[in-house]
């Protein structure tokens, strides 16, 4: 078992060790590794010389040349290295490691010396030698040329940092010297443009941070100039701080309006209970006088009572009536309203529910215009006038396509109609056809413009049958 958790161990380290001999860095640099002392030639004003060089032939018991680059004579001590390693004759002991021969040369500027193979062990048996390298080169210090001690640093690559999109604290920890929202970066933007950013925040337009959704309030500058910032979701466009949007300002002027015309119902009302108690007190005080007076009086008071009776009743009538036109007129003023808050969550619902439908449909190749049509992308072709001319036929000059139901989102074959420009703007009351209605969308274009049910296109047709046939 020792065994066995010994091998195993081994097998990890080994192969530990050939992973990060094999890893590969996006970001290096240059350190030393080692640093070797070595005598190097001078001349006499401190110039370095090159250094010799050497010439070794693979064949057998071939000379090695000594070649000297430089316009001066140099005098170097040499060590080479020479072996018999391959002659089958010669004993094992005597070719089983390399030998060492030394050679005190002279070697004429800009020329060569040539050192024939020797036999270092001076025996019959050994025949075949071969030079294999140097061991040692040594410059001596003769006339012009001086040798001096030299540190010669030996570099090599290594990793200068962690790769783009690593897990960094700090831009020294990164190759590309940036570290933008915890990984590495090759400059001030996040990592491949994606910040990484939490569901409850959102990315700048600089794709250099996240900042939270909803958290500015009103007349504040948004950090990174985006209406998702704002409380309201929405930038005024001249100051760019955030602002009330149009239509939450409209929303608000409506509610204040439904307030004042409450206030004024409660004044009239309260008009109307002192008018009556006007009127009740006076009648009071008359009824007093006429029992306090003269006798003779009686008649007339009594004539005068069932006046006062009279108009008390006709005011009465009349002050019901009225009560009962205010309370028509609040009903009808409440059910516009809602009627109108009923028709925006529709409009939303119906633009939402659209959007999706044909963003599915058409691969997220379309948008919405300021108009509220929808149009591709690519070539701002309005959805509803291509299907039309797709499934139907082409679209003249002076025609227009219309929207039964009037509802600009629904681009569906049934909802859809050619009509004439100018009927369809002079002609046609669009208003008239509730938002959503396709029915009374079909009945204003017959009772208004005389369409036929052979007029229609045939998906128009179709659906009307089959709205026909479920109503039966």
């Amino acid at each position: 078992m020792r065994k066995l958790i010994f091998v195993i161990f081994i097998l990890l380290f080994l192969t530990t060790a050939v992973y990060a001999e094999n890893q590969t860095c996006q970001y290096t640099k240059e350190v030393v590794d080692s640093v070797e002392s070595k005598f190097l030639p001078f001349d006499l004003s401190g110039a370095p010389l090159k250094e010799i060089m050497f010439e070794f032939d693979s064949e057998w018991n071939q000379p090695a040349k000594v070649i000297n680059p430089n316009d001066l004579n140099l005098s170097v001590s040499i060590k080479l290295n020479i072996n018999a390693k391959n002659d089958p004759w010669c004993p094992p002991h005597r070719r089983s490691q390399d030998q060492i021969i030394t050679k005190e040369l002279i070697i004429p500027a800009s020329d060569f010396i040539e050192i024939p193979v020797e036999d270092p062990f001076n025996t019959r048996y050994c025949k075949n030698f071969r030079w294999t390298g140097v061991h040692e080169v040594q410059y001596q210090n003769t006339g012009p040329v001086y040798a001096e001690l030299v540190e010669i640093e030996h570099k090599k690559e290594v990793c200068a940092g962690a790769d783009d999109g690593a897990a960094c604290t700090k831009p020294s920890e990164c190759g590309g010297g940036y570290c933008v929202k915890g990984y590495c970066s090759n400059s001030e933007t996040c990592f491949n443009n994606d910040c990484k950013c939490s569901a409850h925040e959102i990315q700048c337009s600089d794709n250099t941070r996240c900042v939270m959704k909803s958290i500015i309030s009103l007349d504040n500058r948004p950090k990174c100039a985006m209406s998702e910032e704002c409380i309201t979701g929405y930038i005024n466009p001249n100051s760019g701080l955030c602002a009330k949007s149009p239509s939450q300002l409209n929303a608000e002027a409506d509610q204040r309006q439904e307030k004042e015309q409450a206030r004024l119902d409660d004044i009239v009302d309260k008009e109307a209970e002192e008018r009556k108690f006007m009127i009740y007190a006076a009648a009071l005080i008359i009824s007093l006088i006429i029992g306090g007076g003269i006798a003779s009086y009686l008649i007339r008071l009594w004539a005068m009572k069932k006046g006062l009776e009279k108009i008390r009743y006709e005011l009465q009538t009349k002050e019901e009536h009225l009560a009962e036109l205010r309370e028509k007129s609040r009903k009808t003023e409440n059910e516009k309203a809602r009627i109108k808050k009923l028709t925006k969550e529709l409009e939303k619902k119906s633009k939402e529910y659209y959007f999706k439908l044909y963003s599915e449909r058409y691969g997220n190749k379309i948008y919405l215009d300021k108009e509220g049509y929808f149009r591709f992308e690519n070539k701002n072709t309005a959805l509803h006038r291509y299907l039309y001319s797709k499934n139907e036929g082409p679209i003249g000059i002076n025609e227009v396509i219309h929207h039964i139901d009037a509802n600009l989102r629904n681009n569906e074959l049934w909802n859809l109609i050619k009509l004439p420009r100018y009927s369809h703007g002079k002609k046609l009351t669009h208003a008239r056809i509730p938002f959503g209605d396709w029915e009374s969308g079909i009945e204003q274009l017959k009772s208004q413009l005389g369409l036929r049910d052979k007029d229609f296109p045939s998906a128009v047709r179709k659906h009307l049958r089959e709205i026909q046939k479920k109503k039966k």
